[in-house]
């Protein structure tokens, strides 16, 4: 996905004279085609996160519109404090690049890992954040960010969800050209179901897929799985017709289970008073110390394919007894 996004800066740039692209020290080998085709638009601050955050907010609201790139835990924990006096209090037009969402770093541990980055999005005024899952839901979403004039957060993973018939699922061929069935701030159907049915966010809709796929092939329970590209403001119209008939909800995403999308689910249900149970599965606060690979990681904090399968057999056999 990050060279979906990098892409769509290229092309973005030809036309739009005031995008700028500031790093604090990462990127190498991702962002060079862009320094050297607009390099008085491209800035390295150094390592020196909350200096970039500053500079970006005095360059937006000069007119430009800029983008920062960093690793995920980098430019939103570190800055945090900057983020919410600066670009937020001044909705200044920011568009702020996680890379490595979740545990995608995880070889080089908990330091690495983004594990609380929605939250702390969530929580800051006028912020409105992005989780795309595919390279094609990626593409929509970096466009609408682009096109937005305030505080934009884009989560994401060096790579999408697979296998590319997630894409398939959600979207359409028109003109020969993919598009999507719905609107960027939409909730989107990858799979049918009505036993049960799961949100998940980012990449790790791939888990969700194959667990559900899983249940369905050796058990004949048919769960529902939907895409959650965008966070915020999210689509709460939409969920609570797509929810209403079922009575659990599951949630996934590859963040701690606190204040991500289960949190966000819950306050949907609470607010609206309906009688639904939402189990969150996310990632467990008892295993900040594990390192690992990204997938290793996954199965460790039971949000795997074959976790979620087995997660979900046993509420549906104990609902049925």
């Amino acid at each position: 996905m990050r060279n979906t996004v990098l892409n769509i800066l290229n092309e973005y740039a030809k036309t739009n004279k005031n995008l700028m692209l500031l790093t604090g020290d990462l990127g190498a080998g991702a962002l060079e085609s862009f320094e050297e085709k607009y390099k008085d638009r491209f800035v390295n601050c150094g390592i020196s996160e909350q200096n970039m955050i500053g500079t970006a907010t005095g360059l937006a609201l000069s007119g430009k519109k800029v983008v920062i790139y960093s690793i995920g835990n980098f430019d939103t924990l570190r800055v945090l404090e900057f983020i919410r006096n600066l670009v937020c209090y001044n909705n200044a037009d920011v568009k702020i690049i996680s890379i490595g969402a979740g545990v995608e770093y995880g070889p080089l541990g908990f330091t690495h890992h983004s594990t609380e980055d929605i939250a702390c999005m969530n929580a800051m005024p006028n912020m409105k954040i992005f989780s795309p899952a595919t390279k094609e839901e990626c593409e929509v979403c970096t466009k609408a960010m682009l096109e937005d004039d305030g505080p934009c957060y884009l989560r994401l993973n060096k790579k999408g969800a697979e296998p590319e018939e997630i894409d398939e699922k959600i979207s359409k061929k028109k003109n020969g050209k993919i598009t999507y069935n719905y609107e960027v701030s939409d909730v989107c159907e990858a799979k049918k179901g009505k036993d049960g049915i799961i949100f998940a966010t980012g990449p790790i809709l791939r888990e969700a897929m194959v667990g559900s796929k899983f249940l369905e092939l050796m058990n004949g329970i048919k769960v529902a799985v939907f895409s959650v590209p965008v966070l915020k403001p999210i689509n709460e119209e939409k969920i609570k017709k797509i929810i209403k008939n079922y009575t659990t909800i599951y949630t996934l995403e590859e963040h701690f289970t606190t204040g991500g999308l289960g949190s966000i689910m819950c306050d949907i249900v609470a607010k609206n008073g309906l009688n639904k149970k939402v189990i969150k599965l996310g990632l467990k606060e008892e295993n900040l110390s594990f390192i690992g690979k990204q997938k290793s990681i996954r199965y460790k904090n039971d949000i795997g394919a074959r976790s979620i399968y087995s997660r979900i057999l046993k509420d549906l056999s104990v609902t049925k007894n």
